[in-house]
């Protein structure tokens, strides 16, 4: 931990508890997938999880960075490697490997050096291809039910515009209450 962020104290406040469910939406889903598909222990899934977002917050000040998971988890639950008999260890494994390298590159200052040779566009291009790329998935899974998804989207729009709401966790709770109407068998 550096002398900026040293004397950096945590808030808890509205923004705070907004942002804390933001990736939520991306990470859910891989979190399930874990469990169902690759029949991966639930209890020491979200304990080793959770411990680790508390010790990152303490530590650092920060959101934990749930990029790498994501692609890890895309790869995991792909239809490949379901089908050539991806394990629950393997996801381990490939976990425990990414966050060794990425915390020796971070101590050492080699993420550091690696991130002045990539240039701000390129960085741009790719956050703008994700985006594009979300965006249209959702379009495409707003198409199911147009009329919810335009009743959803309004209630974002007028939430994001408000800001003392925070607007994620709600999304959220909205998001597992239609879930749970459209699926009971899920609860």
């Amino acid at each position: 931990m550096d002398i900026a962020t040293a004397n950096i104290k945590n808030r808890f406040d509205r923004h705070e508890w907004g942002g804390a469910f933001g990736d939520l939406g991306t990470l859910i889903p891989f979190l399930l997938a874990y469990v169902s598909i690759l029949k991966m222990d639930a209890n020491g899934l979200l304990v080793s999880l959770g411990a680790a977002l508390v010790v990152v917050g303490a530590l650092f000040r920060t959101p934990f960075p749930v990029q790498p998971m994501k692609a890890i988890g895309a790869v995991a639950i792909s239809q490949i490697a379901v089908s050539s008999g991806l394990t629950a260890s393997t996801v381990v494994a490939s976990a425990l490997v990414t966050g060794v390298l990425w915390f020796a590159m971070g101590l050492t200052g080699v993420a550091d050096r690696i991130s002045k040779w990539i240039p701000r566009s390129a960085l741009l291009g790719i956050v703008l291809g994700l985006g594009f790329s979300f965006m249209l998935d959702g379009l495409r899974m707003m198409t199911a039910s147009p009329w919810m998804a335009g009743g959803l989207l309004a209630l974002t729009l007028l939430m994001l515009s408000r800001p003392g709401v925070p607007a994620m966790l709600l999304l959220l709770a909205v998001g597992i209450v239609v879930s749970l109407l459209e699926r009971p068998t899920l609860a």
